[in-house]
Formats: structure tokens, sequence, C-alpha cells
């Protein structure tokens, strides 16, 4: 659960900065007038709203798919072993904490 949160973190602004630009450099050939353009604007609109749709896939849907995963595999390993499973964010130790480059550092000591 602190992977998905962390991931979701720092890449936020990437992807968001990334469609938005793209989004907004399609914005032109979208709002053009001439008779040429007139052919390219169903697929430039596809794709600009596309990459759209695409940010909050990525943003919102692809970490909650990670997370119901990651809970039918801890149910399913709880009725495999008949152990009671850790709910999901309960399965670190706390005295491991990740930092952003994914590797442990001990907490500190008292």
């Amino acid at each position: 659960f602190a992977a998905l949160v962390e991931a979701g973190v720092v890449r936020f602004r990437p992807i968001l900065l990334t469609s938005v630009t793209t989004f907004i450099g399609l914005m032109p050939i979208i709002f053009e007038t001439s008779r040429d353009a007139q052919f390219l604007k169903p697929v430039v609109i596809s794709l600009a709203f596309g990459v759209l749709f695409a940010l909050f896939v990525t943003l919102f849907f692809v970490p909650s798919m990670y997370a119901v995963g990651a809970d039918i595999s801890r149910v399913l390993l709880g009725w495999w072993s008949g152990e009671k499973q850790p709910k999901l964010g309960e399965g670190a130790s706390s005295g491991e904490l990740p930092d952003i480059q994914g590797s442990t550092t001990n907490a500190p000591a008292e």
C-alpha cells in the first residue's frame, strides 16, 4: 500500500505534465478552420481526448487495480494456507521504512 501511494506521488507530476502539454499542443489543430484541416480534425480530437482519458486511467485506475490484485492474492493465500493474512498496508514491519528509491532504511534507534 505504501508503494502504491509513493508511486502515485512520485509519478503524478510527470504524467500530468506530459498529458496536459500533449493535449494543449493539439489544440491549434482542433480549432483550425481551413478546409485541409477538416480531414485531420477527427483523428486529432480522438488523440487529444484519448490522452486526457489515459491520464486518469494511469493515475487512478491502474494503481487501484494493483491494490485489488494484492487484496485478492492476500485472500487466496489466506484460503490456501489457512492462516489469517495481514490487511493491505500492514505487511511491513515497523522497523524498516522504505525510502523514495525503493531500498529500505532502518528506523532510528531509541
